[in-house]
């Protein structure tokens, strides 16, 4: 219900409080600007760092892992005993379907913050993309 729902947010903003008030500045040795810290959630790939904020992917997270085993649940809501008849091939084409989602969402994401940076930000993203493609 609501309580329920304002816990979860009263949560996720506690948690992303203390990342970006308390984990990154001891690892940075700085504060960072709002811009800073969503470049540090993207992936090393793309330049950032991975340090995700909880209350911007709770949502797509539990979105994915119930696409995922809805297959086994379907097995579970059936009674079913045997595991060997969960369509493995199906499980697999959701992860790769939600992997190829993710990927354009970051990508997306990416060319937004790329956007808004200023030019030291803007070598940087451009310098760590050129180090993954040459990987």
């Amino acid at each position: 219900g609501i309580n329920a729902e304002y816990g979860k947010q009263w949560y996720q903003r506690r948690v992303r409080e203390k990342i970006s008030e308390v984990f990154i500045p001891a690892l940075l040795g700085r504060s960072v600007s709002s811009l800073e810290r969503d470049i540090l959630e993207l992936p090393v790939k793309l330049g950032g760092m991975g340090i995700i904020n909880p209350a911007r992917i709770s949502q797509r997270e539990y979105h994915c892992s119930r696409q995922i085993t809805k297959p086994l649940v379907k097995l579970i809501s059936q009674q079913e005993q045997d595991i060997r008849k969960l369509n493995r091939e199906e499980v697999k084409n959701t992860k790769d379907q939600l992997k190829k989602e993710k990927e354009e969402y970051l990508k997306e994401r990416y060319d937004m913050l790329y956007k808004d940076a200023d030019h030291l930000l803007k070598n940087h993203l451009t310098q760590q993309k050129r180090r993954e493609l040459l990987h």
